[in-house]
């Protein structure tokens, strides 16, 4: 399943990709987010983990490319799926950044590859959750509190 995200953000494309690149600041905006390993011997790669409906969820990040401030392409492992992510940034004006983030999902259980068919609005949700949490805080610096989003409850199920 292929679907494209799009937000404008009220900030410069150097600042917000600055803020984008910084790993450190993904505790500061993305609800879910527990905690982050970086790979030891490969600065492309980490691990994250999420809370979702209350359940630690591993993903593995790998950096395809990374040509900010236009372009940032990731590739992420979890149980039952993989994500290709392409994020887009673009200034509109000197004080307004378009962020697109194209995504595709790649399920490899059939009840994953089922629920997907069936109710793709949920992982389009979860994207515009994402986009959003990211513009609250370039915009705003307000700091989220690590807690489940009202998608989670379906996804959690399937995982």
């Amino acid at each position: 399943m292929k679907f494209r995200t799009e937000i404008r953000i009220a900030n410069s494309l150097q600042e917000v990709t600055k803020l984008f690149a910084n790993q450190d600041n993904n505790q500061y905006w993305q609800s879910t987010f527990v905690h982050m390993q970086r790979h030891n011997f490969d600065a492309s790669r980490s691990v994250h983990f999420c809370k979702i409906n209350g359940r630690i969820i591993e993903v593995n990040i790998q950096v395809v490319e990374d040509n900010l401030p236009q372009n940032y392409r990731v590739y992420c492992e979890m149980q039952g799926m993989v994500q290709k992510v392409n994020h887009i940034f673009s200034a509109c004006s000197q004080h307004e950044t378009k962020w697109v983030m194209e995504t595709e999902v790649i399920a490899d259980s059939l009840i994953l590859k089922v629920f997907m068919l069936l109710l793709p609005s949920i992982f389009k949700k979860q994207n515009k959750i994402f986009v959003q949490e990211f513009k609250n805080f370039a915009e705003n610096m307000q700091i989220k509190p690590n807690k489940d989003q009202d998608f989670t409850s379906d996804m959690g199920r399937l995982i």
